[in-house]
């Protein structure tokens, strides 16, 4: 049976939920082939290797996608997650907020900013940002199906699971 880019997405998103960031870190790698797709798999990759403390693995997808005037953007991503995974995590979020507001074009950006304002239980920001990227995301897009489906869980759930 062959599964759909979106499937797997959403597939990767829970194993990162579940802390298995190495094998979610190859799932989005496998997913870059799909050029159509934009940056979205890059992105979450970038986030699982910093999160499996893999700091040149996190910068290499980041470069790779985002060239020339976007180079930038990489190092911030990159400075970000690195940031949010050794605990610095204030930071993380006022820079990737920052980066939120630019580029819209990211709805990644807005699921995984959504993600850290639940891990400090604030769950109407979290709420904000997953609305957003749902927004920002083309319908039934991968980013959009994993923000819905935070949209739906239970506060208390969405808490204990960050």
């Amino acid at each position: 049976r062959t599964v759909s880019y979106e499937q797997a997405f959403v597939l990767a998103f829970a194993l990162m939920d579940q802390k298995q960031y190495e094998q979610a870190a190859r799932l989005f790698e496998r997913l870059e082939m799909f050029t159509d797709r934009g940056p979205r798999a890059f992105i979450m990759q970038a986030f699982c290797e910093a999160a499996a403390s893999r700091f040149d693995g996190c910068s290499k997808p980041l470069t790779a996608t985002f060239q020339g005037d976007s180079q930038s953007l990489a190092a911030d991503l990159h400075s970000a997650f690195i940031s949010y995974h050794v605990g610095i995590r204030q930071d993380a979020i006022t820079t990737l907020a920052e980066i939120v507001n630019r580029n819209r074009e990211l709805p990644t950006l807005c699921l995984l900013l959504g993600d850290m304002f639940q891990a400090f239980g604030k769950t109407e920001m979290a709420r904000n940002c997953w609305s957003l990227a749902i927004k920002r995301d083309w319908p039934n897009g991968s980013v959009a199906i994993v923000a819905a489906r935070r949209m739906q869980k239970p506060s208390k759930q969405m808490r204990a699971a960050s």
